[in-house]
């Protein structure tokens, strides 16, 4: 399915992270409350880090007070994923202005992208940053089952984390649970 917003309204975009199974992940996107597949993170391609650093990058605002288009891509299981975020503009929210951005996902293969359309930049950053590390917690018990998720940091004898313990310090981010703490506030 693929959602076009046609860079008119800003959608109000969610994320939902399912199961790990046979070292795939199922990565919905929800876009205006339709919800639609994304993609399958892979354990045989690492992307936690890549992903929460691009997440980092997204919301940090240059010198000059300028936030700069970020791109990221990621191997997956079905394909590989590029997602840019450009600033385009600020809505004002209770007296605040609050960046938005336009964000293009393309999927290798595919002649149109998966997604093109405006967002709340620290909203849906935030909401991405949540649901990871909710869905990690929902099934962390899953993480450390054979066959659902291969992590090499289970054979160290010096580190005794969980695999999701392990998968949490990836994506864990001070910058963003910053904002989050931040954005938690807010009301619209």
């Amino acid at each position: 399915m693929i959602v076009n917003s046609g860079f008119g309204e800003i959608s109000e975009i969610d994320f939902d992270l399912g199961p790990p199974d046979g070292g795939r992940l199922s990565f919905r996107f929800i876009v205006d409350g339709r919800s639609m597949p994304l993609c399958e993170p892979s354990d045989a391609y690492p992307f936690l880090e890549s992903l929460r650093e691009w997440m980092e990058r997204c919301l940090v605002f240059d010198k000059c007070g300028v936030l700069h288009p970020e791109i990221l891509t990621i191997n997956c299981a079905d394909g590989v994923y590029s997602a840019i975020l450009f600033h385009a503009g600020w809505e004002e929210a209770d007296g605040v202005a609050e960046p938005v951005s336009g964000l293009i996902v393309i999927r290798s293969g595919l002649k149109r992208p998966v997604f093109q359309g405006f967002c709340r930049t620290t909203e849906t950053i935030v909401q991405l940053y949540r649901r990871i590390i909710e869905g990690i917690r929902r099934y962390r018990l899953l993480f450390d089952r054979q066959g659902a998720w291969y992590d090499t940091g289970r054979f160290s004898l010096l580190d005794h984390r969980t695999t999701a313990e392990r998968l949490i310090s990836r994506i864990h981010s001070g910058v963003i649970e910053k904002t989050k703490r931040f954005y938690a506030t807010r009301k619209y």
